[in-house]
């Protein structure tokens, strides 16, 4: 049996006819690659040093080149936990470009020392929610059928903005570090304040 709340519930919802999806909007932005790796220590120490150094100036490189993208970044984290040692981020405009990134990674010489414990996949997303709405009845007064906005246009951007400098791992330099003699190698990077 029916109360009166259950029989009223749906009267003040938005009523959205036709081919108007009941879902809100959403906008997509950066897909990221979270990558994490447990670092071989013992393999990497016992390591020739010019060997070892080749990789670390090689891994160097060309993460200071994924970090200085204008398309979407790359920044290197330490990881704290049972997870691994170190966290890699990409931000990319396509899963494809998460792909060319992630074969980068595993093409160098250092990643023979470095042991994958997990990663994941996301999606940057801006919900439309009350815009939704609000598009949806100016379409109905209006007598139109549903499209994109002009002003979701400039929310669109939002979800590809570029980290402000400093904020992210501008620059990161694999050495080696007195202060971490137990791996022989630091990353050294500025973490991204959230």
């Amino acid at each position: 049996m029916s109360s009166d709340a259950e029989q009223n519930r749906g009267k003040d919802r938005a009523k959205i006819p036709g081919d108007f999806p009941a879902a809100p909007l959403t906008l997509e932005g950066y897909s990221i690659l979270h990558q994490m790796f447990r670092v071989r220590r013992r393999q990497l120490r016992a390591l020739d040093s010019v060997k070892r150094d080749a990789a670390i100036n090689e891994a160097s490189k060309l993460f200071g080149e994924m970090a200085r993208r204008e398309d979407g970044e790359t920044a290197l984290f330490s990881a704290i936990g049972h997870k691994g040692d170190l966290m890699i981020v990409h931000f990319r405009r396509s899963f494809e470009e998460l792909g060319q990134a992630e074969h980068a990674v595993a093409a160098l010489a250092l990643s023979d020392y470095l042991e994958p414990t997990t990663s994941y996949l996301s999606v940057i997303e801006i919900g439309l929610y009350e815009a939704t709405v609000a598009l949806y009845r100016k379409l109905i007064e209006n007598e139109s059928s549903p499209s994109l906005p002009v002003s979701a246009k400039r929310f669109r951007r939002g979800c590809f903005r570029k980290s402000p400098r400093g904020r992210t791992c501008a620059s990161i330099r694999w050495t080696r570090s007195a202060t971490a003699p137990t791996t022989g190698i630091a990353c050294r990077s500025k973490i991204a304040s959230v």
